[in-house]
């Protein structure tokens, strides 16, 4: 964890260092929300179940830096969550922690929050504050909790030993700034990795999100 920090921060760094040799690179911040949700094909479960999207937070820090005739190089280290919603779950999963007593399906709410490290090619047309981006990004599982809940308790569980500690992913995207340096950007996140810690044999979850953030650049 400690070690994929410091890459970040070194990442800013060299990114500054280069753009101030051509005193072309602008930093910023944005804070947002994820629309998140899993692919799963889980094997051997004996039962049939739905997911649903949840809404997480995401927030974090930028350096874009000018490489040539419209193109930009922009790192993006953030703070993100995703999960999803999984039901209706036997209640025999969960009756360690709802109680023998108890009955009923099961929802799960799982949250899963990840410190992300986004590498952007971006093309902005110029005098228009529209950009487009591609990219891709890893992040790290620094705390995962399920809500585990029935129609008559809620509990949260740690479950971060549940699940691989990196998530590689895709990502794509645009945004608009206005002069002031307020702007709007949208991306769409495509895990590649598998989540589920485990063998292959057991199945596969991977992430998927689509994200709005509102962003401040220093022009």
């Amino acid at each position: 964890m400690n070690r994929f920090i410091s890459t970040g921060v070194l990442m800013l760094a060299f990114t500054a260092l280069i753009g101030q040799q051509n005193g072309k690179i602008k930093f910023g911040a944005h804070a947002g929300i994820n629309i998140a949700n899993i692919v799963s094909k889980l094997n051997n479960t004996g039962f049939s179940y739905s997911q649903s999207a949840i809404v997480g937070f995401n927030a974090g820090v930028s350096a874009e830096i000018h490489i040539a005739n419209g193109f930009y190089l922009q790192p993006e280290p953030s703070f993100s969550q995703l999960g999803a919603k999984i039901y209706p779950i036997p209640f025999s999963y969960y009756s360690q922690y709802l109680g023998s007593g108890d009955s009923g399906n099961v929802t799960v709410k799982s949250v899963l929050n990840y410190i992300t490290l986004p590498v952007l090619i971006k093309y902005k047309l110029q005098g228009t504050g529209l950009g487009f981006f591609i990219g891709g990004q890893y992040g790290v599982l620094v705390r995962a909790t399920d809500k585990v809940s029935n129609s008559s308790k809620s509990i949260l569980v740690n479950s971060k030993d549940d699940y691989n500690s990196g998530d590689f992913a895709g990502l794509i995207g645009a945004e608009y700034y206005l002069p002031l340096g307020i702007g709007l950007s949208a991306k769409y996140q495509h895990g590649f990795s598998n989540i589920q810690k485990g063998s292959e044999a057991i199945g596969t979850v991977k992430n998927r999100a689509f994200s709005i953030a509102i962003s401040y650049r220093l022009n």
